[in-house]
């Protein structure tokens, strides 16, 4: 698409690995075209909400984040088979990541410890990972496609914590003050996937990037920290 000079919002993973995600980037930045990953989660107006939470000191200095994401995926090709890309860290992963770096502004963590389980054809079925930042700041990811997790997020803070259900595309958010909760648009027809009428802010936020000439957005660089820290091959 980009070779044929088409600007591109392109579904996560961007890349497999980060030699193809640089030379991605630089063919985008080559041509002068868009190229934004999809990752829908960060235009959730509730992740608004979240962000002026944690500016407002509500729950003071944010010192944890734990968030899991896990279905049963372990007989779905696309997620249990390597020649299809598949595994937890790419189909979940990335969710539980951006999520991680939302919060902590997308700085870097000086360690990362990972640990996890392989199906028969090498592909990751489950991960647990500690993420530790500066001044004494942590977040804990899981992923699993056996077993369906709680799939929230918590942010927890010195005065108080945020929870966060279906983090990846949420709705409502429970604050130390109450409850909030922005409804989905309406939609015209049925969606597969679980508050799926939410992609309509995802194609918002890059309509409103086009016109504002922006060529990289910010969203794809939030959740690339992974690929600096070690090659995934």
């Amino acid at each position: 698409m980009l070779n044929n000079g088409k600007h591109v919002l392109c579904e996560k993973p961007l890349t497999l690995n980060s030699k193809q995600c640089s030379e991605l980037i630089e063919l985008a930045e080559k041509k002068n075209l868009f190229l934004m990953e999809a990752v829908w989660s960060r235009c959730f107006p509730i992740y608004d909400v979240i962000k002026k939470e944690i500016e407002s000191g509500n729950i003071g200095d944010v010192m944890q984040v734990i968030v899991s994401f896990g279905f049963k995926l372990d007989q779905v090709d696309r997620v249990s088979l390597k020649r299809y890309g598949g595994g937890t860290i790419f189909d979940l992963g990335v969710y539980v990541l951006e999520f991680a770096s939302f919060i902590f502004n997308g700085e870097e963590p000086t360690v990362i410890k990972a640990a996890g389980h392989l199906n028969d054809d090498g592909v990751d079925v489950s991960v647990s990972a500690t993420l530790t930042y500066k001044n004494k700041r942590t977040a804990i990811v899981l992923t699993h496609s056996i077993v369906k997790l709680e799939n929230e997020a918590q942010i927890i803070g010195t005065r108080g914590t945020i929870k966060v259900p279906d983090f990846w595309c949420p709705i409502k958010i429970e604050l130390p003050t109450g409850k909030v909760e922005i409804p989905l648009p309406k939609a015209a027809h049925l969606f597969n996937f679980y508050n799926s009428a939410g992609l309509r802010y995802e194609a918002i936020e890059a309509r409103a990037c086009l016109k504002a000439g922006m060529l990289l957005q910010d969203i794809l660089y939030a959740v690339r920290f992974p690929f600096t820290q070690g090659e995934l091959t």
